[in-house]
């Protein structure tokens, strides 16, 4: 497994300011963590959707290399720390 951290800024309330992924060897998004500028945040788990994945193609990195928007790896404990938050 993997873990990344991806921010970008823009002025659509309805899109995510950050969000945070856990991607399996395969490429598939198992749990996804999306946080909105007005403070409400989304956990989604592919296994309580059904599903494979939380997206529609494997997980790619070079897809964040368009200027606005920053994903860097993250460790699994950052992502897992997140993750409980929604528990709070």
């Amino acid at each position: 497994m993997k873990h990344y951290h991806a921010t970008w800024v823009h002025d659509r309330p309805d899109d995510p300011v950050w969000m945070a992924y856990e991607v399996s060897d395969e490429g598939h998004v198992t749990r996804m963590i999306e946080h909105f500028a007005v403070g409400w945040t989304d956990y989604r788990s592919a296994v309580q959707e059904e599903s494979e994945s939380l997206t529609d193609g494997p997980f790619d990195p070079a897809a964040f290399e368009d200027g606005s928007m920053t994903l860097r790896e993250i460790t699994a404990d950052w992502f897992a720390g997140l993750w409980r938050k929604q528990d709070a």
